[in-house]
């Protein structure tokens, strides 16, 4: 089993960005030759956890746990991705994955995908945009979440 854990957050009184995660992740087990991933299982279980946070006191916060073009790339096994992205201040943004690419690969496969916002002012939440999920062959499951939560004036919408 692989675990890669990453980490992001940004607290400001101006406006704040936070990216959990932008690049490709290859887990050993999803290289087609075994010498590429050494002597690893090539049916290894992989668990990736992302979690971005943005906090800005008067501007905007925004919040992306896979984003910017990023892929996520685990082949064989039974692998568990987990990605949130949570943004609070007066104007805030959150997307748990954006124009990004997700495989995992044939498995039993678990994805989890929360974006979550509280706002001022206004506040999307998104899920998921711009971006493609495939769970490959086995018993999978696919969670997205988007909540957005608002206590003045303006949009207050989760997609």
């Amino acid at each position: 089993m692989s675990n890669y854990y990453y980490n992001s957050s940004r607290w400001g009184f101006g406006s704040t960005s936070s990216n959990g995660f932008s690049g490709d992740i290859r887990t050993p087990s999803s290289f087609d030759d075994r010498s590429q991933a050494g002597n690893r299982s090539s049916n290894a279980n992989d668990h990736i956890s992302i979690n971005s946070s943005a906090n800005s006191s008067w501007y905007t916060a925004t919040a992306i746990g896979l984003g910017d073009n990023s892929s996520i790339y685990t082949g064989g096994g039974d692998d568990s991705i987990h990605i949130s992205a949570r943004a609070t201040g007066a104007n805030t943004n959150a997307w748990a994955m954006r124009d990004s690419d997700i495989d995992t690969g044939s498995g039993d496969d678990y994805v989890s995908l929360n974006a979550s916002t509280n706002s001022r002012r206004w506040d999307p939440a998104y899920g998921a945009e711009n971006s493609s999920i495939d769970l490959g062959d086995g018993n999978d499951r696919l969670y997205i979440n988007a909540t957005a939560n608002g206590n003045g004036w303006g949009s207050i919408k989760a997609y």
